[in-house]
């Protein structure tokens, strides 16, 4: 059964990687399609078969995965031919699980933001069942090796489906909890229980590593946890420079206004650190012109701040 979750995962995140930056219009959703027929059929016709711990573990141990592996190397190989070479931001999805996991719950936020020339990231539900086995192994209860081991099978399972997927698309590592919960730290404690740690924590950290350009949070209206992630990217955008939007929903549409100028924000952002780049660029190579003409000269430069750009008047931190 974990199996079959990561795998449904790891395949929606491989479509949300590709679609934004495919060469032929439609050939990723058709080939995600297939392969989830694929893959459902695969699974049901697996789950016929020996499913005691011992094939089980057998199956993991081994990378096999019940077949999964070879399903999804094909898969990786035939996505990474679709993709093409436009440069387009970033935005990870984050917020209260149901509501960024269920399309029509967070009335198709990805797709609008995608038509808006933006590539998505959404925050996988694993992520949910690695903190609830970070805070039973490592801060309550007194845990059995049986649970213990069944914790680093599944963790094992993560890691596998991943590196399949990785080494053809070329993924950065995923982000763990241990990872958001110590980015998160300076401005949320993790005693304070929940996902408004991990929300603020992992769009920390995938943007002080360059993975994201900016972070949208979702949530049900009044919703708290969300509402205590929502003051502290605030806080984010103002020392680190992550730029980002809270979307509380009710059933309504969301407010196209503001999608509208967030994405146009973010995107004028790329613009402007390519044209930083490519200046820093052409100033180091006149200046490492100019040294080779002086015997002791040399040249020292200080790269990008690690955590992005300087905040400017913004979007960031708002509620939409």
């Amino acid at each position: 059964m974990f199996t079959g979750i990561m795998a449904v995962e790891k395949l929606l995140k491989t479509l949300l990687d590709v679609r934004p930056v495919e060469m032929q219009p439609g050939a990723a959703n058709a080939l995600y399609r297939r392969y989830s027929r694929r893959l459902m059929q695969h699974l049901e016709h697996m789950a016929g078969g020996d499913l005691s711990s011992a094939a089980g573990l057998w199956q993991v141990l081994g990378g096999n995965l019940f077949g999964v592996s070879q399903l999804f190397s094909e898969a990786a190989a035939e996505f990474a031919a679709l993709r093409g070479e436009a440069e387009k931001p970033t935005i990870l999805l984050v917020g209260e699980i149901y509501v960024r996991s269920v399309p029509f719950a967070n009335d198709f936020v990805i797709e609008k933001l995608e038509e808006r020339g933006c590539r998505m990231r959404l925050a996988p539900i694993s992520e949910v069942l690695e903190y609830t086995d970070y805070f039973f192994l490592d801060r309550r209860g007194r845990p059995t090796w049986s649970q213990r081991f069944t914790v680093f099978v599944q963790a094992l399972i993560r890691r596998r489906t991943q590196a399949i997927m990785r080494a053809a698309l070329g993924w950065p590592p995923a982000t763990s909890v241990k990872t958001s919960l110590a980015a998160a730290a300076p401005y949320i404690r993790e005693d304070l229980e929940g996902e408004a740690v991990v929300t603020v924590g992992t769009a920390i950290h995938e943007w002080r590593h360059g993975l994201i350009a900016a972070a949208v949070s979702v949530d049900p209206l009044e919703c708290m946890p969300n509402k205590i992630a929502e003051a502290q990217l605030y806080h984010v955008a103002e020392r680190e420079g992550l730029p980002s939007l809270t979307l509380s929903l009710n059933g309504d549409p969301i407010n196209v206004a503001a999608l509208d100028n967030f994405a146009f924000e973010v995107q004028a952002r790329l613009q402007r650190n390519d044209r930083a780049q490519a200046a820093a660029v052409s100033g180091l190579a006149a200046r490492g012109s100019a040294a080779c003409m002086l015997p002791s000269a040399s040249v020292h430069d200080r790269g990008a701040d690690s955590f992005g750009p300087a905040p400017e008047p913004s979007l960031a931190g708002c509620r939409r």
